[in-house]
């Protein structure tokens, strides 16, 4: 009768775990399959097309506010017929300054681009060329910041709207001072323009040629709220502030693309350039952008001007947002530091990695990576 009893209990308690192993298979199959819903959704063809509709959303949204804002524009140039107000006369040196870029960055890729194999920590063969080819392209980038930031340094270190914090003699509360016809450095209409043309070519690279990476989304809104905010400053005369703006993010670019260089190297300098990146990031972007640029050029704009500030909310919303996919990206920084560089791993890539999460896999390629981790 014992052993009856025990063969009993036996038998319930396999059937119990039958049943619960089946439980946790459907559960699993389950997430695979909500998972696997998620990929196909952010496929990368859908994921395109998304983009082309949010452009057209927003481009339907600007041209909704341009009236406005080129008839503010022509209300203020008539006012004063002596100033020199900025005209879409300039675009043409924008259009221009962007193909001599793109040209430009074509040519060094393509002649920098086998030289820096032979700099290149070792990989497999079939990721030699696409690594080289990210190198040269970061390197050019750098250089290109580099040019940017001193020239605009050189306009800026004298005049009475850069504060001390960043290396002027002026005070950030001098931004709006005396707009609408305030003064600016000489040469600044050909900086703005060649600033836009870079980020404008930088955008169509990212949207029509660039290998689309697992940070398309945030960087396509970077590029496009950035060409938003310079166009918009440009017709409404805002340089100070565009220029502040400019400045600040240029200035951390540099060590940010530099780090994207040395992340390939096979010398081990990775850890040293992660904590300039940190510290110039962390300082331009995460404190003198907000307390200062947006403080003063944007939040308490009005408490200085002679006027009221046109587009002052967009431009807080657009600034802000820039602001939130700054915090964003220092977390992601401080991650990966942390589980790349404190923990011994400093000979992987901490600033770009070309990783199979950074690449579009299928539906049932994901669904397979999956079965296969959990199998082990």
């Amino acid at each position: 009768m014992k052993n009856q009893n025990d063969m009993k209990v036996s038998t319930k308690e396999k059937e119990s775990k039958g049943s619960e192993g089946n439980a946790e298979k459907a559960s699993g199959e389950g997430n695979l399959l909500l998972t696997s819903i998620f990929v196909k959704i952010f496929s990368r063809d859908l994921l395109h097309m998304y983009c082309l509709f949010g452009i057209l959303a927003a481009t339907i949204w600007l041209s909704s506010i341009m009236r406005a804002v080129l008839e503010r524009a022509d209300e203020l140039s008539s006012k004063n017929p002596d100033y020199d107000w900025p005209t879409h006369h300039d675009i043409w040196h924008m259009l221009i300054a962007a193909v001599t870029i793109s040209i430009a960055r074509h040519i060094f890729v393509s002649l920098l681009t086998n030289p820096m194999k032979r700099i290149l920590k070792p990989c497999a063969e079939s990721e030699i060329r696409p690594r080289a080819e990210k190198m040269t392209t970061s390197l050019f980038k750098t250089l290109f910041y580099i040019f940017i930031v001193s020239w605009a340094y050189i306009m800026l270190k004298d005049t009475e709207f850069l504060g001390s914090q960043f290396g002027g003699s002026g005070d950030f509360k001098n931004i709006w001072k005396g707009f609408p016809y305030h003064d600016y450095p000489d040469g600044t209409r050909l900086y703005y323009m060649v600033s836009f043309a870079y980020h404008a070519q930088s955008l169509f690279f990212h949207v029509l040629i660039s290998e689309p990476r697992n940070d398309y989304m945030e960087m396509l809104l970077h590029h496009t709220v950035t060409c938003f905010l310079i166009y918009l400053s440009f017709v409404l005369n805002y340089f100070r502030v565009g220029m502040m703006v400019l400045f600040v993010h240029d200035f951390s670019d540099i060590f940010v693309y530099f780090g994207k260089f040395v992340a390939d190297l096979k010398w081990n300098v990775q850890l040293p350039t992660y904590l300039v990146i940190m510290s110039a990031f962390g300082y331009s972007r995460l404190y003198v952008y907000p307390v200062y640029v947006i403080r003063w050029g944007a939040l308490y704009c009005d408490d200085v001007s002679n006027v009221t500030i046109l587009g002052r909310d967009v431009g807080i919303a657009m600034l802000t947002m820039l602001l939130t996919l700054h915090i964003y990206w220092y977390c992601l920084l401080l991650k990966l530091g942390y589980s790349k560089v404190l923990k011994g791993k400093v000979a992987e890539d901490v600033f770009g990695k070309i990783e199979a999460d950074q690449k579009d896999l299928t539906q049932k390629e994901f669904v397979d990576a999956e079965i296969k981790k959990k199998n082990e």
